[in-house]
Parts: C-alpha cells; structure tokens; sequence
C-alpha cells in the first residue's frame, strides 16, 4: 500500500517537474526567437553543451523565420535545434515537438540512404537532394533538401533548407499563365489595366501604353489625367460617369468612345470592358479592366453598311434584270423591282405575275433555249459565267432582245446546282446595230467592188484577205491569186520589201501613213499614192493592215516633166544671175573709177538705176510671169491630184512672192510714176507709200501743175532725197506723221519736209559726223550729206533746221531752166539755208547725228546681194562697203575693208558661212556677224551663235527687220 501511494506521489512529481521543464522551454524559446538571451544549456547524450545566440544575431534570426522556404538545423547526430515557422507548417507539427527531434524522422523510408549521403556529403561542400519527406498527417511531400556544414564550435551543426516543390510548381505553372496572359493580350493588341480605388494609383501595361501612343513609364503607374486627357472631351463626361456608376455599384461595365492618340493626335476607336472588386468589408477597392483599339474593325463594320447598302441600292436601281433562279422548282425566287419598268409594265402587273413574270413574258421560240441554258448548269463550276440570249414581251406587245450571264448562286448538299444569279441586259439596240452593221458592211462591199481606187487588208502574217477589183488591176493578178499569199509570194524581191517596210511603218503609227509605192508594168514603173493604217481588233488579236491608194503613174510623170522644165528655168535663173553679177562687178568698178567725180556719178547712178529697174521689169519680171503661167497650165493638168496641187500651189506662192519683191526693187530703184507721170504725181504715191509701209502719214501740198517739166535726172534726184527724208523722219521723229510742200518762185522750185516730232542738236550732229571719218565725210549715199552734195553738184541748196524737242524742217531749192508761176506759198517762210559749199567742216552736222556703219553682205546669188543692198541703202546711217559671193571671199574682204558689219548668208560654196563666222569672229572679235537663211531652223540658229554670230534671221524678214538688228547689234556692243 505504501509502495502503491509511493509511486503515485512519484509519478505528480514527475508529470509537474515535466510541466516545468515544458515551461521553462517555452519560455527559452520565446527567449531565443526573440533574441532576449544571449547563450543556451542544452543537455544532450554527452552531457550539457553550450550554445551562444548572441544578440548580433538577431537580424538573422529575423531573416530566417521570414523565409520562403524552411529553416532547420542539426547537431551532428541529426537532431533539431533550431526551425522556422515555414519548416514547422510544412511538416504539420508545432515547434515545440519538432525540437529536439531527428530530422530523419521526416524523411520517406524509401530515401532514407539519400539523406545518409546527403549529409555525409554537406562535410565537405554543399549539397542538395531531391526527397520525399512524409508530414504529421502522412502526405508525402516532394522537396528540393540542401545541405550545408557551419563552421561552428564547439561540436558539428548543418544547416538545411527545404524548399517545398509543390510550391514551385505552382510558382512556374503561375508564372507561365503570366507569359501567356501576356503574350496573349499583346497579340490580340488588348491593353490591361488596374486601379487601386483607394489609394488612386492607377497602373497600366504596355500594351496600353501603345494604345494611346504615350511614353511608358518605367514602374507602368500613371495618372488619371493620362487616360481623361486623351479621350476626346465630347464623350468625356459620359465616360466617366459610366466609370464611376461602375466604382459605386462595385459592377462591371463596357464602354466604347473616342480618343486621340498621343503619338500622333489621330482619332481612334476604344472598347473598354472593366470590373470592380471589393475588400473585406464589401467596399470597391480594385477595378481591373482592358481596353481594345476596335478603330480597324469599326472602319471595316462602317465599310459593310457601306457594301450592303451599296448592294442594296445597286440591286433597286439596276436597270437590268436582276434574277435568283431556282433549278429544281424550274421558277424566279427573286426579280428586282425594276424588271416591269424595263418592259414597260407597272409595278402592279408586275407583282400580279409574281415570281413566275420572266417566264410569263418570254418569247416561246427562246423557252427551249432557255431551259438548254439551265441544263448546262449542271456541270458548271463555281465562279464561271453562262450567258444565254433571249427575247421578252414589252407592255407594248413589241419584244426586246436581253443577253444574260448567269453563275451558280447555291447549291444542293449532293454538290448539284439548285439556284443560279443572273442579270439581264437589253440588248435590243445592239441587235438593231448588228443588223445594220450587217447592211452597212453589205454596202460597203458593194462600195468597195465599185471603187476607182485601190483597196487591200492584210492578216498579221502579212496575207492578203481582202482586195478590191481596182487593186486586184493594179496588182495585175485577181482574188483568188492574192488572197492567203504574202507580198514575197506575189512581187519582185525588191518590190515586196518595199510593201513589207510601210507594212511594219503602218503598224508602228497611230493613225497611219501616207506614202508613194512603185510597182513593175509592162509599160514601165507605175506608182500608187496609198495610205497604211492598222485595224485593231478585240480581244487582243494582233492587228490587220489596211491599205487604200489611188494610181498617180501619170500625175508622176508629169511631175517628172515638171522638173525637167524647172531645171531649165533654173539654168536661166543661174545664166540671169550671172548676168546681173556681171553687171554689177561693171557698176562697182565704174563707181569706183568715177567716185570723185561727184557730179558724174549722180548721172551715173539714176542712168543705172533704171537701166536696172528695166532689166527687171522687162527680163526678171517677164520671166516670173511666165512661170506663174506655167504653174497654172500645170495646175490645171493636175487637177483632182491633192498632193499635185499642193506642190504647183506652193510654187506658184513662190513665184508670187518673187514677182512682189521685183516690183518692190523697181519701185525703189525707179518708180514708174516718176518715169511716166512726172514728179507731182511721184510725190503723191510716195505719201501712200510711207503710210503703207511705214505707218507715217504724211500731208502732201503740192501744185497740180502739169507744165512742170523737169530733166530726168533732177526728178530723180529730188524724188530720192524726199524720200530719205520721209524715211528719217519716219525713223526718229516719233510722231508717225510729216507734211511735204512743194512750190515754184523766181525760176526756183522749192520742196520742204517738216514734222513736229522730237528733233536734233545741229552742232552735235555736226561734231559727230566730223569725228566718225575724216574730213567730216559722210554716206555716199543717200544721207543728209550726200543730198546736200548732190543739190549743190545741180546748182541747188539744201537747209536743215532742227532743235530737241521743236521738230525738224529740211528745205531743197532747185533752180528751174524756165520760170513759172508763183504758188503762193514763199519759200522765204521756210528758213532756206544757202551755204556756200560742203567742204566745211560745221556743214557735217546736217546729218541725223548717228554714226554710218559699214557693212559687207555676203551671199552667192546677186540678186539677193543687190536687194539687201538696196534695202540698206535706204537708211542713211548704214553704207554697204562692199559684197561677197562665198565665204573664203567674205574673210578675204572683211581683212581688206574691216567694216562694223558683215549680213552672212549660211549656205554658200567653197566655205560656208557657219566656218566663214568662225574666222571673222575669230581674227576681228569687233566684227559684228548677222546670219540670213532661207531655212532658219534652231539648229542652224544655234552653229551661228556658237561660232559668234549674234543672230540669224530668214532672208524674207530681213526687208523689215536687217537695218534695225544691224543698229541694235551695234548699240548693245558699244554700250557693253
């Protein structure tokens, strides 16, 4: 009994020493976690050992219960001394029955010799292994166990971490559902983004960034204003109480509105869909949305209201029939609205036929046609076009042809055809067309077989398939003999290649050519005058060739004969302008023998102006006006010949043009009004004259005395001297118009030019024309000096008085060999001047005051030399010194006479007159060089300027325009 009372007193004892102990654990241990202690007495199977947990170490200690993954470590014995939070959730014990123990108990049967070596490797390096430990409830738990040594003392302590694979696993399986999630919204461009409602941070990823064309941020967090601020601030305010509606419901919501894009400003299509979750008291507290750019796809849905409306409009305004066909029900399922209007029916007939109209209406001859068309559909791919042409009834009782196309709209699910689409077009006009067409070309058949002129169409192959009866005679061979075979087959080599050539020209050319071609007669060469053009044809076939022409073989020999008569006419030419060269060589050198003679050179002179002006008037002229008789003769041989007339026509222009320009040298030289009417009437025509040609109206008083009878050569002298002062006024004056009087007193005729224009300084003139040449000489010609000259040379006197800006008045006095009555108008009231002789120098400043240019004409024809000489001759500030036939000669005369100017004709023998400028230019760079030409083309313009010359002009311009381009040439070259 005592015994028994014994060992239960020991037994309390025991159990409250054990509480004890288990109390004063505890509190060592809530001791150790919180770093209160600084050593530990831990009694083990060697006795007690102390542990130093140093105050140092409580961040570790911290650091370690923190962790992820479980803390525990043993003794050397593989007992626990120390485990985290983590470790002790892991294996489902508390810590206080977890310390202590071994950590082997943990560890699956099967692995156990894993942690043997597990732990014999952590001696010496650091090691892992993968295990199964088995927790309080039995779950066998995978982990990833690492082993390390601590290098502490006294005794052996390891670390290890077990690392939960479970949680691993989820770890990546979360983490990839990330990467897709990502990957997933970037592809289909979905923007995702989150709000924190309560602390208003807003975070954004990037594909929203992209969305709004903003700058990313680096951590994604951005304001509200980034978002309020694109949206377009019309939409706005309803936005955001959408937003907002959704917040305070703590709901979900899906938008769409408008923004503008940050990168750019272009207005884009959103579609945000959004959903608020709460917190643990029910409050909203995240709203996580996307948002879409729907911009593509709401500019695709606008396109396809656009397409069906336009499918719809286009179905109820087609003017065709427009028609669903059903095969197996053999009626129309479908027929636009519009299909009585194009017969003409109402819309109420029409839909009192209903679907079965067309069939009602079909002409019966075309049913059978018809249902063949339908028939064919059976075997008819998809996308492929049938076409049938049938008629239908018109409300008038009439029937209109229609043509339609047909595809397969569906079909059965054996794959056969049940319903075609088609449209009908009328083609009644075209049917009518065809017909005529039909006729026209039976006409045209006919026209053709009765054709005079030739006709022929060739293939691609160059066979004939066609030829009219004309050209079937020309050819000298008939339709069956052309047709199917090629120019070589049918013609001479030669001959063939020809027709082959303006073949290939024909078809290189739009609209065709026109061209001359021969072809071998027994009678000799025949020609054909024949347009080539191409036929095109459709469907990309290559073109025909078409030929039309007419037999010129008779007008083309008489072209031949023609020419034949105009080489004859051209040696004539050449022997006349042989003879006038010649005769103008005698005239030079007899007006060089006679220079100083001043008095005998003025007879000479009038004597060779008419003898000349009738040299003209009775060879040259007589000669054109037998020409133009010729021309016409042969015009009216060659009447209905187009290209005949053309060529005699523009010959005939021609000769025209010559025979005006010879009238103009007579008149010039010696008018036949002066010759045959005497010099009253000669004076009227020249004030005609100067306002034709010179627009300068001149007012002419004159006595309508017959009985004034002058020698020829005083007439001649005075007409030439009115006239240059005509000229000159004309020229300088500036007022377009001049009055001539002319009056007889005391045996003296005096004959006065005044106008009212801009006038001259007398002494400046005169200063002027002293300097320009020695002695004060002037133009041998006809300037103010050499009139002065010759009216002295006659016993006359001629006076000038001019001042800037008060008009020019300039008097001749002749004395006349008989006296005669008095006109009544003094010649005291014109201020004459009677100076006593010309030799004195201040006599010089008569002159207009411009400086006489020297100029050399060069061209090989005479005739063209003498009449540029007599167009310059009329202008007093410009001396032709001399002339030249070719270039070589022009060079040699430009070194003799140096002269201001030289008018360079551009074809010419031995050197032309592109390498003549050359020279000049060249060796006297102040020689001034105008080219004339007949063919004044860009090219030739340009060789002239290229080698110097200043401009080139046609040789019919330079009768009004040489003079002024002489004196503007010069003045732009002396003022720089």
């Amino acid at each position: 009994m005592n015994d028994q009372k014994k060992s239960y007193e020991d037994l309390v004892t025991e159990n409250e020493e054990l509480r004890a102990q288990l109390d004063e654990a505890r509190d060592v241990l809530t001791a150790i976690r919180t770093g209160s202690v600084d050593a530990l007495v831990v009694e083990g199977p060697k006795g007690e050992q102390i542990y130093s947990l140093q105050g140092a170490d409580f961040p570790y200690r911290v650091f370690v219960e923190h962790m992820n993954e479980g803390a525990v470590t043993i003794d050397e014995n593989g007992f626990i001394v120390y485990a985290n939070h983590l470790f002790a959730d892991l294996v489902g014990l508390p810590l206080e029955q977890i310390f202590g123990g071994q950590l082997s108990q943990f560890v699956a049967q099967a692995d156990q010799s894993q942690w043997d070596d597990l732990i014999r490797e952590a001696n010496g390096e650091p090691s892992r292994r993968e295990l199964a430990f088995v927790s309080a409830s039995g779950e066998s738990i995978p982990v990833l166990l690492s082993a390390r040594h601590l290098p502490v003392e006294p005794g052996r302590f390891y670390c290890c971490i077990v690392s939960d694979l479970r949680r691993q696993h989820l770890h990546e399986q979360l983490r990839q559902s990330e990467e897709r999630l990502r990957l997933a919204t970037t592809a289909a461009a979905v923007g995702i983004w989150e709000w924190n409602v309560k602390t208003n941070r807003i975070r954004w990823d990037t594909q929203m960034f992209t969305i709004y064309g903003a700058a990313p941020t680096a951590d994604g967090f951005v304001p509200y204003e980034t978002w309020s601020h694109a949206v377009v601030p019309e939409e706005l305010p309803v936005q955001e109480g959408i937003l907002w509606e959704t917040v305070r419901r703590c709901g979900s919501s899906t938008r769409r509105f408008r923004i503008r894009r940050y990168r750019d400003g272009e207005e884009r299509h959103i579609e945000a869909v959004e959903i608020a979750r709460t917190d643990a008291q029910g409050a909203t507290e995240w709203v996580v949305g996307t948002n879409i750019d729907i911009t593509e796809r709401k500019q695709a849905e606008h396109q396809l209201l656009e397409n069906h409306r336009f499918i719809s409009e286009m179905t109820s305004v087609l003017p065709g029939i427009l028609y669903i066909f059903d095969l197996q029900e053999q009626r129309n399922v479908y027929v636009n609205r519009h299909t009585g209007a194009v017969l003409g029916y109402s819309p109420e007939e029409a839909h009192t036929l209903g679907a079965d109209f067309i069939a009602t209406v079909l002409h019966p001859d075309d049913a059978i046609r018809l249902l063949q068309h339908f028939e064919s559909f059976k075997d008819l791919e998809n996308g492929v076009t049938a076409q049938v042409e049938y008629r239908l009834r018109h409300r008038d009782g009439s029937y209109r042809w229609f043509l339609s196309r047909d595809v397969v709209w569906q079909r059965t699910r054996e794959g056969g055809v049940r319903q075609i689409l088609g449209i009908g077009t009328d083609i009644t006009e075209r049917k009518r067309t065809e017909e005529a067409l039909m006729a026209s070309e039976q006409r045209f058949s006919k026209f053709m077989r009765n054709l005079p002129g030739l006709a022929w169409v060739k293939d691609a192959q160059g066979r004939y398939c066609y030829a009219n009866e004309a050209a079937q005679h020309v050819f000298r061979r008939p339709a069956e003999d052309l047709y199917g075979k090629t120019d070589k087959e049918l013609f001479s080599e030669e001959t063939a290649e020809q027709f082959i050539m303006h073949d290939k020209e024909a078809l290189s050319s739009s609209s065709g050519i026109q061209t001359v071609e021969t072809l071998e007669h027994p009678d000799g060469i025949h020609f054909s005058l024949v347009t080539k053009f191409p036929i095109h044809r459709s469907g990309g076939e290559p073109p025909l060739v078409g030929g039309i022409g007419i037999d010129i073989t008779d007008r083309v020999r008489s072209e031949q004969q023609l020419k034949a008569s105009k080489e004859q006419l051209q040696l004539l030419t050449d022997k006349l302008e042989q003879l006038v060269k010649e005769r103008t060589q005698e005239l030079q050198h007899s007006q060089e023998r006679l220079r100083a003679l001043t008095s005998e050179l003025n007879l000479a002179e009038q004597r060779e102006r008419k003898r000349l002006a009738t040299d003209l008037h009775d060879h040259l002229q007589q000669m054109l006006v037998v020409g133009k008789l010729a021309i016409g003769q042969g015009k009216r041989a060659a009447s209905g010949v187009p290209a005949c007339e053309i060529i005699l026509k523009k010959v005939d222009d021609i000769l025209s043009d010559a025979l005006a320009y010879s009238r103009t040298l007579v008149a010039e030289l010696s008018p036949p009004v002066l010759r045959d009417h005497g010099l009253v009437a000669s004076l009227r025509w020249l004030a005609e004259y100067m306002e034709k040609k010179h627009d300068h109206r001149v007012t002419i008083e004159v006595p309508d005395d017959q009985e004034l009878d002058l020698p020829e050569d005083q007439r001649i002298l005075l007409f030439q001297s009115v006239r240059e002062l005509l000229i000159n006024s004309a020229k300088h004056a500036g007022t377009g118009q001049a009055r001539l009087t002319m009056t007889r007193q005391a045996g003296r005729l005096c004959i006065a030019v005044k106008d009212e224009g801009k006038g001259f300084n007398l002494a400046a003139a005169a200063a002027a024309a002293a300097g320009d040449r020695p002695g004060g000489e002037m133009s041998s010609k006809f300037g103010l000096y050499s009139i002065r000259e010759r009216m002295l040379a006659l016993g006359g006197t001629f006076a000038v008085t001019s001042a800037p800006g008060q008009g020019t008045t300039a008097t001749l006095v002749l004395p006349l060999a008989r006296s005669a009555e008095e006109s009544g108008l003094s010649c005291d009231a014109l201020q004459l001047e009677a100076a006593p002789a010309a030799r004195n120098k201040k006599d010089a400043g008569l002159q207009t005051g411009r400086k006489i240019v020297p100029v050399i004409l060069v061209d090989d024809h005479a005739m063209v030399r003498q009449g540029l000489r007599s167009v310059l001759d009329a202008y007093a500030d410009i001396q032709v010194v001399g002339e030249a036939g070719d270039g070589a000669e022009a060079v040699k005369l430009v070194e003799e006479l140096r002269p201001r100017v030289v008018v360079m004709d551009i074809n010419m023998p031995k050197m032309n007159g592109i390498e003549a400028t050359e020279q000049i230019t060249r060796r006297y760079p102040d020689t001034i060089v105008i080219g004339i030409s007949v063919n004044a083309t860009r090219e030739n313009e340009e060789a002239m300027r290229a080698v110097g010359a200043v401009r080139l002009m046609t040789k019919e311009a330079a009768v009004e325009q040489l003079c002024d381009a002489i004196l503007e040439a010069v003045k732009k070259e002396a003022t720089g």
